[in-house]
């Protein structure tokens, strides 16, 4: 092989790298893109995908001109012919109903984006019994320390919010629905290698499903299903302890190694849930009525909406209905708390 022929190899050598890197590039693009669009899927539907709220919204209702129609309304009166004195309470009965804060053994937390005129975030936290609506205006910590308290020793079902971690005395169940979700996605469009590490969790899932089935039919004693979730949590934590070359297993592989034993928590507890269902069902009729917090467009119009909510969902849970039950506690000279 002569020089010039060498030449031209390295030359097309050269090439043949620009547009392996030009490649790469698109394909790291494409795969952001891909994430984001997912993401964007999993988000309730409209104002969010609207943008950041306008500082000069239009006022609502319809505009003056020829096509707005004749105008029209009801004459006054010419006199009144009864009147009625409706005396208020002196403190207000939700408000004191719904202040004590969450004793019970078990919580559901979820929160939600939520905004009109301005921007908000939507808490639900969700017992057996009880539900807690917060509305706040960030996506932080507070809502959760507020209502919980740090020290809280109870049993946290959570969808691995970084926020969740700050409760180090509580125990901590992963939501298994969403670890499975994203092996799902992830081997929609993993190849080769990059399908293993997926697939084998999702193994891993069904054999913990499978052995709660068994519990349940009384085939398995509670002692055997903790020994088999320790198990589990160990090849769990064994799985992810490999190197991976794949960006999306990396990640995956980091993020299941910082709650490496609270994936199959509910094998050790089987009284509490594999998954952040209830937090989720509580969370859809409260997004239903966010559009402009409800009708509420001020920070107190937001936390009368989030205390009416809480009552509201929690008589549903207790099998009480809310009328009746709001308009008893209203007519009280003093507020009714709800028990436990």
């Amino acid at each position: 092989m002569d020089a010039e022929q060498r030449q031209d190899d390295c030359g097309a050598c050269a090439q043949l790298r620009q547009e392996l890197q030009v490649l790469r590039e698109q394909v790291a693009k494409l795969t952001a893109a891909l994430e984001e669009e997912r993401r964007r899927g999993k988000r309730q539907a409209a104002p969010f995908s609207k943008g950041p709220p306008v500082t000069e919204a239009k006022s609502p209702g319809r505009k003056s001109g020829k096509r707005h129609g004749p105008h029209a309304h009801r004459s006054v009166p010419p006199r009144i012919d009864e009147t009625y004195d409706a005396p208020l309470p002196q403190t207000c009965p939700l408000r004191e109903s719904a202040s004590a804060r969450n004793a019970h053994r078990r919580a559901v937390p979820n929160r939600d984006p939520m905004h009109g005129g301005r921007l908000a975030w939507l808490h639900a936290f969700v017992s057996q019994r009880a539900t807690c609506y917060v509305i706040d205006p960030t996506r932080s910590h507070v809502p959760a320390e507020q209502l919980l308290g740090l020290d809280w020793s109870g049993t946290l079902v959570h969808d691995g919010w970084s926020v969740y971690d700050r409760f180090r005395r509580a125990f901590h169940q992963q939501c298994i629905r969403h670890l499975q979700r994203r092996c799902q996605e992830l081997l929609e469009t993993a190849v080769r290698g990059a399908v293993r590490l997926p697939r084998a969790i999702l193994t891993l899932i069904d054999r913990a499903f499978a052995w709660r089935r068994a519990w349940r039919g009384h085939r398995l004693s509670a002692d055997d299903l903790a020994d088999r979730g320790l198990d589990l949590a160990c090849e769990l934590e064994r799985l992810a302890s490999g190197t991976f070359t794949n960006e999306p297993n990396r990640r995956l592989a980091g993020h299941l190694l910082n709650h490496a034993i609270q994936w199959f928590w509910f094998l050790i507890d089987p009284a509490i849930q594999a998954t952040n269902h209830w937090a989720e069902q509580a969370i859809r009729p409260a997004v239903v009525n966010r559009k402009v917090w409800g009708g509420n467009r001020t920070w107190p119009g937001a936390r009368a909406q989030s205390i009416l909510m809480s009552v509201i969902r929690t008589c549903r849970q207790r099998a009480v209905e809310p009328l009746p039950f709001l308009s008893t506690i209203r007519c009280r000279p003093q507020p009714q708390f709800i028990t436990a």
